[in-house]
């Protein structure tokens, strides 16, 4: 799975405004839908707990200051929560210091009553949220990776591994910062700051004023940050990519590095990619910081204010606006209760201004991060189905290339490659490196489009057929030998689950696997290990045969199918596949003479055209072909090797 951020559009942080950025969060929509109820559900959760804990904390802040403290008339609401006679509570000029020390232990245990059911429903809240989350993220990622399987190999070619992997993991996981960081955080931090600037209102309109009026140098400064923001944030994701890539790029060739002591080269490369991705995402958490400070300090005007209006107003003992409902809580006038309520409150609703204006800062990551996921989803495969095309039922008839023409955009591959591939029969491709001959079967596959010509299967271009019914028809085994970090049965049956275990052994046996497959610590159900390094490379390559051969479908490739197996090994498994595909057509590409020899029909490929085609005996009895003067360059090079031996 690769993907390559160079050939993809880029983004560009000056251009992206308020509306953009909007978009990109709107496109998640999607897959937090099929959860939308839930979002709902813990969105409400959060509702009941924030008013909660704002009732109660009021609650008790009031009791001890209002009444404990000062002796004050404990409040009817109060009164009704602890059960309280009002006669003996509420309807009196002043508490008895006994009812005071009554009101003590009431009091604690209320606290702990309160605080208890409300952090049962901030954990139980914190656990649907992150079942929730987990779910949206899973839909994202879903989809991302479906669309890298539809991409074409094409794209999969120039493209970089780590990047990849960085999208699917890393940046896909800002879709849920979509809920949380924009949905619910600034819908409970809004219900806050309107709970703080209602409850002050009834103490002050001036002061509720006074809390709005902090918006406006924090929109100002927003608008400032935000571009620069982007900037960084890119960076340190591009960065934090490539840090990615180097990490995936040494494991995978972990063998390669020991054997030519490049251990310390490697090392000095992730060390600098390393630093390079802390630098930049140091540079840009230090810089929302930054923003931060600038924004406590702007928003620390309007507090200060506040903060000595108040204490102004309690000094004076001036009645609060709303004394009358008030008056129900304790606060007719203004006092050292009053003036500690409207602090907190003042408190609570500005530091929520300040936190949402950080929210707004971390959306400009987000955003870069989920716009690097639409970069992917928004590329077109570039092998699609035409609007007529029917599955393929059945192979009845040969496989044909007319005239077939293709070419990368810095070169022309074939041209003009015309042939038959008999069905029932062997025909091995072959032909100088770089001429063209795994190309072509990727064109088959319909992995690659080819721009001229055809390849026709029931005499018909395989294009009017689906391409997941032209490629459910073929099976290809590659010279990468690919395994699985499962047993050997597994890693057999990987192409075909559900095969039964004799169908199992029957394909080990055709690939002439079975005789070291016993051999085995646990026979079929030895763990192979991470891409099976235990087994040799000739071992590998006979479990790749034999996945290929159980698969079972009517047309078979094989990409250097015996490279590092020895000749008698080779011949054994090529006499087995010529007695298997009876009814099948089978491809071999490969260089090996020996390969070729076994071969019912060879096409020789060279500049991009069919130099040669035919038997063996056919080719070997033109004393000037292409492949007599192949056969002579191999021989000579055996003779050589051996001589030298």
């Amino acid at each position: 799975m690769r993907v390559d951020s160079e050939r993809m559009r880029r983004i560009e942080p000056d251009k992206v405004h308020f509306a953009d950025i909007v978009g990109i969060f709107l496109r998640g929509w999607p897959y937090i839908r099929p959860m939308i109820w839930h979002v709902i559900g813990f969105v409400g959760i959060s509702i009941i707990a924030t008013a909660w804990n704002t009732f109660w904390g009021i609650t008790i802040l009031t009791m001890i200051y209002q009444n404990v403290i000062l002796d004050q008339p404990v409040a009817a609401v109060s009164a009704t929560i602890l059960f309280l006679d009002h006669d003996f509570w509420v309807h009196v000029e002043a508490l008895t210091v006994d009812q005071r020390f009554q009101l003590v232990p009431l009091i604690v245990m209320l606290a702990v009553m309160f605080s208890t059911l409300g952090a049962m429903i901030d954990n139980g809240g914190d656990y649907y949220r992150v079942w929730v989350m987990q779910n949206i993220n899973q839909n994202l990622r879903m989809h991302l990776m479906s669309q890298l399987h539809h991409l074409s190999l094409k794209f999969h070619a120039d493209s970089k591994t780590g990047d990849g992997i960085y999208r699917l993991f890393q940046d896909s996981a800002m879709v849920t910062q979509i809920i949380q960081s924009l949905v619910i955080d600034p819908l409970l931090m809004s219900v806050r700051f309107f709970i703080g600037i209602f409850v002050v209102m009834f103490f002050s309109p001036l002061l509720a004023l006074a809390i709005v009026f902090t918006w406006v140098p924090l929109v100002v400064l927003a608008n400032f940050m935000s571009v620069k923001l982007r900037h960084l944030f890119l960076e340190a994701r591009m960065r934090n990519s490539n840090l990615t890539s180097t990490i995936q790029e040494s494991i995978e060739g972990i063998r390669t590095i020991k054997v030519n002591g490049l251990e310390r080269e490697r090392q000095t490369l992730f060390e600098n990619a390393s630093v390079d991705a802390f630098v930049a995402s140091h540079n840009a958490r230090v810089r929302l910081l930054l923003y931060g400070f600038i924004a406590f300090m702007l928003a620390a005007l309007p507090l200060a204010f506040i903060e000595l209006y108040a204490a102004v107003l309690a000094y004076e003992q001036v009645p609060t606006f709303s004394s009358t409902f008030l008056a129900l809580f304790g606060f007719a006038v203004w006092g050292f209760g009053a003036q500690d309520a409207v602090r907190v409150r003042a408190r609570e609703g500005v530091s929520n201004i300040q936190f949402l204006f950080l929210l707004w800062g971390r959306a400009q990551d987000m955003a870069m991060g989920l716009n690097r996921v639409y970069q992917i989803l928004d590329l077109a495969p570039e092998i699609q189905n035409r609007d007529d095309a029917v599955p393929l039922e059945a192979i009845e008839s040969d496989i044909r290339f007319v005239d077939l023409q293709f070419a990368y955009p810095e070169r022309r591959v074939l041209e003009g490659i015309t042939f038959d591939a008999r069905l029932g029969e062997v025909t091995a491709i072959m032909g100088p490196t770089g001429s063209g001959k795994s190309t072509l079967m990727l064109l088959l596959l319909r992995l690659f489009e080819y721009q001229g010509g055809s390849i026709q299967i029931n005499n018909q271009d395989i294009r009017n057929f689906t391409f997941e019914s032209v490629r459910e028809k073929i099976t290809l085994a590659t010279q990468e030998n690919i395994l699985f970090s499962l047993s050997v049965r597994d890693n057999i049956a990987y192409a075909r689950q559900g095969a039964t275990f004799e169908e199992i052994k029957e394909a080990a046996r055709i690939a002439c696997a079975d005789e070291f497959i016993e051999q085995l610590p646990e026979g079929y159900d030895t763990f192979l290990g991470e891409r099976a390094s235990k087994l040799s490379t000739g071992q590998r390559q006979r479990l790749v045969i034999a996945r290929a051969i159980l698969k079972d479908t009517p047309i078979l490739i094989l990409d250097e199918p015996t490279a590092s197996l020895d000749a008698e090994t080779e011949r054994r498994i090529m006499a087995n596949l010529k007695e298997w595909a009876q009814a099948r057509t089978v491809f071999l590409v490969t260089h090996r003479l020996s390969t070729i020899r076994q071969a019912d029909r060879i096409a020789f490929i060279r500049d991009g055209a069919i130099a040669a085609y035919g038997t063996h005996n056919e080719l070997i009895a033109k004393p000037t072909g292409e492949y007599q003067r192949f056969v002579d360059a191999e021989l000579a090079t055996a003779q050589q090797l051996d001589e030298s031996a």
